[in-house]
């Protein structure tokens, strides 16, 4: 029993020690948006819905213009405003603006049977992964050239943000689909036929 549970607390140990340097450096910020994204086209290739292709299309082209929109619009001073300018340890911020942006926004389709709203929810979290590794991204854009150790922790900690709100809404849109699948609407109920006698 002893050596059970230490194998699992080294488990656990490797697991923290290799998350810990993505966390610390920011790093999360690229890895979180791209496990969504690449999570998504696994989802929409193995679907046999085949509008989940149109989905995954339409995610694209909105993640496009929505990127097109920040940059012509002053999107960089709406995230900086966002995250703030003082690097901060705690992410319950980003963790409940996740968990909002990955459930409540699909909540009008969670009476819709899930293989209907598969190339819905495929569309979304496409759109949303491929902004977040814009703005994972974008993030240096929002700090001088010339960088300070101080700008160099304001990065991670706007990276980390990025990354903590990609996985919040990951498990935002997870429990959606949890939900569909457990509120799955009853067929109708056809009552039977009555039988008539002959020659009425």
């Amino acid at each position: 029993m002893d050596s059970i549970i230490n194998f699992i607390e080294r488990l656990v140990q490797a697991v923290v020690g290799g998350l810990n340097p993505l966390v610390e450096n920011g790093g999360l910020g690229y890895v979180a948006p791209f496990l969504l994204l690449a999570v998504i086209t696994v989802v929409m290739l193995s679907s046999s819905n085949r509008l989940s292709l149109a989905g995954y299309g339409l995610g694209w082209i909105v993640a496009l213009f929505l990127i097109l929109t920040y940059q012509n619009s002053g999107g960089d001073r709406w995230f900086a405003d966002l995250t703030g300018t003082i690097p901060r340890s705690e992410v319950m911020g980003p963790v409940l603006w996740g968990l909002a942006a990955g459930f409540l926004l699909l909540f009008p389709f969670v009476r819709t049977r899930l293989h209907n709203s598969t190339p819905i929810i495929v569309a979304f979290v496409t759109a949303v992964a491929i902004i977040l590794l814009f703005l994972a991204w974008r993030v240096t854009a929002l700090t001088p050239v010339v960088q300070t150790t101080g700008q160099e922790e304001l990065i991670a900690y706007r990276r980390r943000y990025v990354g903590v709100f990609a996985l919040a809404f990951g498990v935002g849109v997870l429990l959606h689909v949890l939900i569909s699948a457990a509120n799955e609407p009853r067929p109708p109920i056809i009552p039977p036929q009555q039988m008539r006698p002959p020659g009425m």
